[in-house]
């Protein structure tokens, strides 16, 4: 009832959360009521699928791919030196780019972020969440919380997992694409072909 209450932008929250104080399930104080409160919006916030998909929308389009060298592997990971400090649009970074970066991040050399600009992104969250209306201090805080801890970290496991899904299948194309020119080739005068070789060292 305190998050339903919070979600209706009712104003008296911390008067309200009197009710709820409650020894045997812990709660304490109301600030401890609202917490919970909060993380009950929070949650709902986070399963919204309206919310979801524009937010997923936003990602596929603003989100930068940012690579940083992990602290004291400069030397030990020189070979990914380029990404040491890089950053593209996750739209346009070539899959070649994109499967080193990932390549760097396996092996333990580079962290890897892909996410837009945090400001944004809360606006276009609170835009669907709040429908307009003028939100109070703890339904923001939720709303806050609920992008931060939820919300985000999600989006970017989704689109670091498309973007892979994607870079996969663009250099199986090629990759298959070299190959059917490899097979193609005419025919060694009076030399049997035995095998291709496809590029492993």
């Amino acid at each position: 009832p305190l998050s339903e209450a919070i979600l209706a932008f009712r104003t008296d929250i911390e008067r309200y959360a009197e009710e709820f104080l409650n020894e045997e399930k812990k709660v304490f104080s109301v600030e401890d009521a609202v917490a919970g409160a909060q993380d009950i919006v929070s949650e709902i916030l986070s399963e919204d699928s309206e919310v979801r998909g524009a937010l997923r929308s936003f990602f596929r389009e603003r989100a930068c791919v940012e690579s940083r060298v992990v602290t004291g592997k400069e030397e030990e990971g020189k070979t990914y030196r380029d990404y040491f400090s890089f950053s593209e649009p996750a739209a346009r970074i070539p899959s070649h780019r994109l499967l080193a970066i990932l390549r760097g991040e396996k092996e333990g050399f580079l962290r890897v972020k892909a996410l837009p600009d945090e400001d944004q992104a809360l606006v276009l969250v609170e835009k669907h969440f709040l429908k307009g209306k003028r939100p109070t201090r703890y339904l923001k805080e939720a709303v806050t919380d609920g992008y931060a801890r939820l919300l985000r970290p999600s989006m970017e496991n989704e689109l670091l997992a498309s973007l892979k899904t994607a870079t996969h299948v663009e250099a199986i194309r090629v990759f298959a694409a070299n190959l059917r020119d490899n097979l193609l080739e005419p025919p060694l005068v009076g030399k049997k072909v035995l095998a291709v070789d496809p590029g492993f060292r």
